[in-house]
């Protein structure tokens, strides 16, 4: 006897006439197996609800709720291969994303206010595309994407204010790549742990914080800031060796950026343009770091304060600002210098200051240069 394999499709779609009030409509619906599709879609009503599980290999979920408010989405998938979407319109939604196995994608499309999504990863070669358009108050959380060679891509564009997200990947070779286009009062932290990781967020919006921490070796990170922003704030800090992190701000007052690096081998450049009472703080520990720090486009009483610590044997600072007046910079070392060097140059500007220290130095130099 011969057996011949199926494909099970589920495709559930609810609605409602305009102008009917009613309590909001539910489905559920459990697969297990292998190559099991389901589509669900509701439409018009206030507090729908939408539960999917898949179970097996080769899984394909999509889940549509439009012209609703306070509607809610979850969707669960456990094997390989599997492909997650959900789709949202209204305002007052919120969606949950639990996918564990390898070559899983989860996409997300939201567009309104008050949004919230939850996303969840565990395994190999998984990817999310999360995307939150338009609207306030909106939130992403990513409580945990685990495993190696994993990617996130996300965009938030806010219409106002108040959204948020936060990221958590764990393991090896992973990317984050983070876009949040807002006005005020948007906030973004991400956690990265392990090695040979890759972090780019891009944040447009006054009144806002990047927050920014990696573990691990022969990491990269890059934070900007753009479009005028005042009262933001970029705040790193890496652990490990031969690391990289750059940040940037673009224009505006009283923005702040705070780094760390603790470890060998590091690399960090920060740079503000066209400020005002903004500021550059920088650390690092260990041999062989290497910081480059500039405030340039006409700072305005700013700051550059920068120290390397702890055996800090061929690390080198360069402080740069362009082009201001009533700025300041101080630059130290301390703490087994050998072969260390320090540069800090002020040109274009009056009222501006330098302290330079290197304290415990064999071997080392120092270059300060004002000019007008």
């Amino acid at each position: 006897m011969k057996f011949k394999k199926c494909k099970l499709v589920i495709s559930i779609v609810t609605t409602l006439a305009c102008g009917a009030s009613y309590a909001g409509n539910t489905i559920q619906v459990d697969q297990t197996g292998t190559d099991i599709s389901g589509t669900f879609s509701q439409t018009t009503t206030d507090g729908n609800s939408i539960t999917s599980s898949q179970d097996g290999a080769d899984l394909t979920a999509t889940i549509s709720q439009s012209d609703g408010n306070t509607t809610v989405a979850t969707l669960n998938q456990t094997g390989t291969t599997n492909a997650a979407t959900i789709l949202q319109t209204g305002s007052g939604l919120s969606a949950t994303i639990t996918q564990s196995g390898d070559t899983g994608t989860i996409d997300t499309e939201s567009n309104g206010s008050n949004h919230a999504l939850s996303a969840n990863q565990s395994g190999t070669n998984n990817t999310m595309d999360l995307d939150q358009l338009g609207g306030t108050d909106n939130s992403v959380e990513v409580t945990f994407q685990d495993g190696s060679d994993n990617t996130i891509h996300l965009y938030q564009q806010n219409g106002t204010s108040g959204s948020s997200v936060t990221i958590s990947q764990t393991d090896t070779t992973n990317s984050i790549d983070v876009n949040q286009d807002g006005s005020t009062n948007t906030s973004l932290s991400i956690a990265q742990q392990g090695d040979s990781n890759t972090l780019v967020t891009t944040q447009t919006a006054s009144d806002s914080s990047i927050t920014i921490s990696q573990s691990g070796d022969t990491n990269t990170m890059t934070m900007d800031q753009t479009g005028g922003e005042s009262d933001s704030s970029i705040t790193s800090t890496q652990a490990g060796a031969d690391n990289i992190m750059t940040a940037s701000q673009d224009a505006g007052q009283s923005n702040s950026i705070d780094a760390i690096q603790d470890g060998a081998m590091n690399t960090m450049t920060l740079t503000q343009s066209a400020v005002q009472s903004s500021n550059i703080s920088a650390e690092q520990a260990g041999e062989g770091n290497m910081m480059d720090l500039s405030q340039s486009g006409g700072a305005v009483g700013s700051s550059i304060t920068a120290i390397q610590s702890t055996d800090i044997t061929q690390s080198t600072i360069t402080g740069s600002q362009v082009g201001g007046v009533n700025n300041s910079m101080l630059l130290s070392q301390v703490g087994g210098t050998m072969g260390s060097t320090i540069v800090a140059s002020q040109t274009g500007g009056a009222d501006n200051s330098i302290g330079i220290s290197q304290n415990g130095c064999s071997n080392c130099s120092a270059t300060a240069t004002q000019t007008q």
